[in-house]
């Protein structure tokens, strides 16, 4: 009786396991860096930093910069609202897809500086 009862228990606690993950899973998004997001032609989310004297408003609320991770350089477009702790040199990360070697993004996420070193 007392090991079914374990058994029960284990198999109990394994699915309770396997609903929280799926459950999360959706929601963890994987960034990659230009030169990944360059290599593999595609990304939803790229990491990287505005390259100095590149970031421009073409339009109203229209904004053309080069991201780079240091290595790659990837041409990005974005139109709507900039956050508000956005600096044209900061690290952000852009959401949007890449087409054809440039970068459409819907949204710009601004990195927090780091007040260490």
């Amino acid at each position: 009786m007392k090991k079914e009862r374990a058994i029960i228990g284990a198999l109990v606690i394994f699915f309770m396991l396997l609903l929280a993950y799926s459950t999360v899973s959706g929601y963890l998004v994987q960034y990659k860096t230009v030169s990944e997001a360059l290599r593999d032609g595609s990304a939803d989310f790229v990491d990287g930093r505005i390259q100095d004297g590149t970031f421009r408003n073409v339009r109203a609320d229209t904004y053309q910069f080069v991201l780079t991770d240091g290595t790659a350089y990837l041409n990005v477009t974005f139109a709507g609202v900039l956050p508000s702790s956005f600096n044209p040199g900061s690290e952000i990360v852009v959401e949007g897809n890449l087409k054809d070697g440039s970068f459409n993004a819907e949204r710009i996420l601004a990195k927090c500086p780091s007040r260490l070193g």
